[in-house]
């Protein structure tokens, strides 16, 4: 594991603070077709959404994306909307950095919801700040085992809801 000193840690963490509070606000996707399937039954094989070659599984089952690593370009969400502090987990999330792929994740979660009501209930802004604070930890080694996923629970919708007028 990498070793990276305190006071240099903490320079890297103010950093990426300011360059996460100046950063402009979430672009609209550019227009890429999502396909939805009529098929899909929560904890089955056949994945919510598609687009380009990318499938999106949500299930139940947090040890999925481990049984069925096939493909590198599935996504696996975990549906924990049922809990006290709802909750959407996207596994693995720290391997997706392109803007535009977390954009179109976070629709499809939004779709999900939109299709399939619960008491979840997040803004796209905040759980893109969250899922970009996650990646930027889990590259500064900070706490790897919790930020190479990203938990967009009802609770962080607070802590993430940066949105600054400009």
């Amino acid at each position: 594991m990498k070793k990276i000193s305190k006071n240099k840690k903490a320079f890297l963490i103010l950093s990426t603070c300011i360059l996460f509070l100046t950063s402009p606000k979430v672009k609209a996707r550019e227009n890429i077709d999502i396909i939805y399937n009529d098929y899909y039954e929560i904890n089955s094989l056949v994945p919510f959404a598609s687009y380009k070659n990318t499938n999106i599984y949500i299930t139940k089952n947090k040890g999925i994306h481990k049984n069925n690593n096939n493909n590198i370009n599935n996504v696996y969400i975990v549906d924990q909307r049922y809990l006290k502090d709802p909750n959407m987990i996207i596994s693995s999330s720290s391997k997706i950095r392109d803007k535009n792929e977390m954009n179109i994740i976070l629709d499809i979660i939004l779709e999900y919801e939109r299709r399939y009501p619960s008491n979840w209930n997040r803004s796209k802004e905040s759980m893109y700040n969250e899922w970009l604070f996650h990646n930027i930890c889990y590259d500064l080694y900070i706490q790897r085992f919790r930020t190479i996923e990203v938990d967009l629970n009802n609770e962080d919708e607070k802590v993430y809801n940066l949105a600054i007028n400009r």
